[in-house]
């Protein structure tokens, strides 16, 4: 019994964090990112955080050694972002950017993260993604309820597998009688 509870708990308490969020895996020879949208319905005219999570099967690989940068355009071909990821020691370490964003319309998106090292010791990369921002009309009333289901769903998705999870230890105990 005991032995079920740990993981039962966990599953309570973690659940809600990893139910909001887009992960997209991205690889482009020995270099890969992990980026993370959040929230995970883009909206246009809405902040997003995106975190990009660099990895790479190249102990060379750094941003100190990369002049890499996140580009954002528009389905036209407009660009609406050009950022250069900062050379700094500090993400040598754990490798992590954050940049906050706000999609000025609907549509469709190309996020491009490309780089190249500034002293040849790994191979350049490119890789792209499209995402689609949406738009959304709500009242308050309507942000209101989205919000309370929301957080209905992170509080009842736990509590309904500890529920299931205990009413099969109880069957279980009442047919060992």
């Amino acid at each position: 019994m005991r032995q079920l509870f740990a993981p039962i708990l966990a599953l309570f308490f973690f659940l809600p964090f990893f139910v909001f969020a887009k992960d997209i895996s991205l690889q482009s020879g020995t270099i890969g990112v992990v980026l993370s949208i959040k929230p995970d319905e883009i909206v246009a005219r809405e902040p997003v955080q995106m975190y990009l999570e660099f990895k790479s099967t190249s102990p060379l690989f750094s941003f100190k050694r990369c002049n890499c940068r996140i580009k954002i355009t528009e389905k036209n071909g407009k660009e609406i972002l050009n950022y250069q990821l900062e050379q700094n020691e500090n993400y040598i370490e754990d490798r992590v950017k954050e940049i906050p964003f706000i999609f000025p319309n609907t549509g469709d998106y190309l996020i491009t993260i490309s780089g190249e090292s500034t002293n040849k010791v790994f191979s350049p990369f490119n890789m792209k993604e499209k995402v689609i921002v949406t738009l959304k009309h709500q009242t308050e009333g309507e942000k209101r309820w989205e919000e309370f289901k929301e957080w209905l769903i992170s509080l009842g998705i736990p509590i309904a597998v500890v529920l299931i999870t205990a009413g099969i230890i109880f069957r279980f105990a009442l047919k060992k009688k």
